[in-house]
Order: C-alpha cells, then sequence, then structure tokens
C-alpha cells in the first residue's frame, strides 16, 4: 500500500479541516459548537459506556475462562461458538470501548486525533461483522442439529468451526482493511450493508423453521420415549438459549440500522452529537448482556463460573455435607452398631 504524504500529514495533525469538517484519512467529522445539552450527552454516554465496559470485560472473560477450563464444557461444539462470540465481545470491551471513551473525551476538549478515530472505526466494524459471522455459524449450527441429527457429529466438529470461523473472520478483516487500499466510502458501506442484511436474513431464516420444528416437537414429544424426550429437551433448550441471543443481538442492533437509513434524509451533524452516541451504547449493551444470557441459560456454565469464584450453589453445598468426613464417620458407627446388633440377636437365637 502506497502512502503519500497527505496521509501521513492526516495521521500527524489532529485538526486537519477541509471544506465539509475535519478529515482524516476516509473519515470525515463535522465540528460542532459545543453547548451544555452537547457534554451532558457526552458525559451520559460516558458513564454508561463506562459501567458496560467493565460489566463486558468481567462477564465476557469469566465466561471465556470457564468454557476454556471444563474440557467437559469445552468438548461441545454449541459452547465452541458461545467461546468465540464471548471472546469478540471481550475484544469488545477490551479495545473498541475504551477508544471510544478517549473519542467522547477528546470531543469535549475540541480535539480530534487521526489514529483515535481510525482505530475506533476500524475495530468496531470488525466487531460488528465478526458477531453477525458468529451469529450466523450459531444458526446453522443449531438447524443442523435439529434437522440433520444422525450426521450432526460427522458434519459439525470443533476443529471445523474454528476454521470456518478463523477463514471468515480473517476475509472481514481484509474487507474493512481495504478502505486503506482505497475502496471508496460509498461502496464499502454499501457492500458492508448487502452482507448484513445477508446475514439477518440467513439467522431470521433458520430460526423461522426452527420455531416451527420446535412446535412440532412440542406436541410429539409426549408419545416418545423418556431417552428421545430428554435430548429433544435438552436440544430445544440449546437452541431456545441461542434465540435469546440472537434476538439480543437484534434488538441492540436494530436503533442503529435504522439510524443509518434515517441519517440520509436529516442533519449529519445532529444524528453525529446525538443519536449515534445512544445507538453506539445500544449495540455496546449487547457485549455486556450476551454472557448474562449464557449464565442464565446454561447451568454447567453457571456451575463452573461459581466454582472459579469460590461459589457453591446450594445443590453442591449440600452434596458435601451429605458425604463429608463427619458424615460418613457417624454413618459408619451407626452401621457397625446395627451389625453388632443382629450379630448379637442372631447368637441368642442359635443358644435357643
Amino acid at each position: 500500500m502506497k502512502i503519500d504524504n497527505t496521509t501521513v500529514q492526516h495521521l500527524l495533525d489532529p485538526t486537519m479541516v477541509n471544506e465539509t469538517g475535519i478529515q482524516c484519512l476516509f473519515l470525515i467529522y463535522h465540528e460542532m459548537q459545543t453547548t451544555k445539552s452537547l457534554i451532558t450527552m457526552s458525559v451520559i454516554v460516558s458513564v454508561w459506556n463506562g459501567l458496560l465496559l467493565v460489566i463486558a470485560l468481567v462477564a465476557n472473560g469469566l465466561v471465556s475462562a470457564a468454557i476454556l477450563k471444563n474440557s467437559e464444557l469445552r468438548s461441545r461444539a454449541s459452547n465452541t461458538l458461545l467461546l468465540l462470540l464471548s471472546m469478540s465481545d471481550f475484544l469488545v470491551g477490551f479495545a473498541v470501548q475504551p477508544l471510544y471513551l478517549l473519542r467522547r473525551l477528546l470531543e469535549l476538549q475540541d480535539r480530534y486525533i487521526c489514529w483515535v478515530m481510525v482505530s475506533y472505526r476500524v475495530l468496531w466494524h470488525l466487531s460488528i461483522g465478526t458477531s453477525f459471522l458468529i451469529l450466523s455459524f450459531v444458526a446453522c449450527e443449531r438447524y443442523i442439529a435439529l434437522f440433520y441429527t444422525f450426521k450432526y457429529k460427522e458434519i459439525i466438529t470443533v476443529s471445523r468451526l474454528i476454521l470456518f470461523t478463523g477463514l471468515f473472520v480473517a476475509s472481514w478483516t481484509l474487507f474493512v482493511i481495504s478502505r486503506f487500499l482505497g475502496l471508496s466510502t460509498g461502496r464499502y458501506y454499501a457492500a458492508a450493508t448487502s452482507f448484513i442484511i445477508l446475514f439477518v436474513t440467513v439467522i431470521l431464516f433458520v430460526y423461522i423453521r426452527i420455531y416451527r420444528l420446535a412446535r412440532r416437537h412440542h406436541s410429539q414429544i409426549s408419545g416418545m420415549l423418556s431417552t428421545q424426550s430428554t435430548t429433544i429437551a435438552r436440544e430445544s433448550k440449546v437452541t431456545k438459549t441461542t434465540a435469546y441471543i440472537v434476538g439480543a443481538v437484534l434488538i441492540c442492533y436494530s436503533p442503529l440500522l435504522i439510524s443509518l437509513v434515517a441519517v440520509k434524509f436529516f442533519d449529519d451533524k445532529l444524528f453525529h452529537y446525538y443519536v449515534f452516541p445512544v445507538t453506539d451504547c445500544m449495540v455496546f449493551c449487547n457485549s455486556a448482556l450476551n454472557p448474562l444470557i449464557y449464565c442464565w441459560r446454561n447451568t454447567d456454565l453457571r456451575r463452573c463460573i461459581g466454582r472459579m469464584l469460590g461459589i457453591r450453589s446450594r445443590r453442591e453445598m449440600q452434596s458435601q455435607e451429605l458425604f463429608s468426613p463427619r458424615r460418613l464417620q457417624l454413618h459408619n458407627a451407626s452401621a457397625n452398631s446395627q451389625n453388632m446388633a443382629l450379630g448379637s440377636s442372631t447368637v441368642v437365637n442359635n443358644k435357643t
């Protein structure tokens, strides 16, 4: 890639301004006079984002560590995809959200540093594309698990999921970086929008099919054997969990997608300073919400995280109390006394 003098100057000079606003490589930011309402908005979204950042880092870090540490959780293909999604959300809290906070703080001081704006925008686009890619794989994995149950283990393997996810994420990364190679903003957003629409269409189509199948299973489950009904119930629970995750993503991203369309018909500055800060935080909400859904729906994951934190469930405490050395000692003593009593009664009976 050839970098000319103008590009280097944009990176080094944080206040390069042209007729339409502040020019930073392929980004243009409109200047706006700092007002009380603008300061209030920046403070609110900064505090909001700071809280979400802490939740995203802690919750996704615990989920990722629990799955990596527990071999039983790690061996399930569905949990592998949850691990990849959790790691993606962790990176959002680790890199994207701090850059967003820094950008907001700089804007309050009327400072626009080019590398901060570009880094935030690139990483933000990478995280959005990666999330939708993994969610598409999650939907397809659930589709195969329910519609091709007997071929599931042949089609879906942990190594295959990691390989395909890595290839698609690498392809998306090259697409985002293509803006540095001269891809125009119009073509970039047209292609990115097409990709997102494709991912959402695949996800919705798959879950509509799954929903219809789940209704049939619900009506048939009473006439099946207990082992069959248990298997279907387990798969249905996993499918419902992923449906909650997909629903949360669509809810959190919908305001942003609607705003990207509406901005074409309204004042760009108004959206940049008052609407997009809210929609961006809604997107960040998803990174904090996903791990909470995992723990709510997955008992094994919740129990594993509890062990990591030294927190035991009531069932584990009861089980430990039941098999404690003191309880076992009392139980053995009671059993020995009963045996001795039976033995003595047997001797008495023999003598008589």
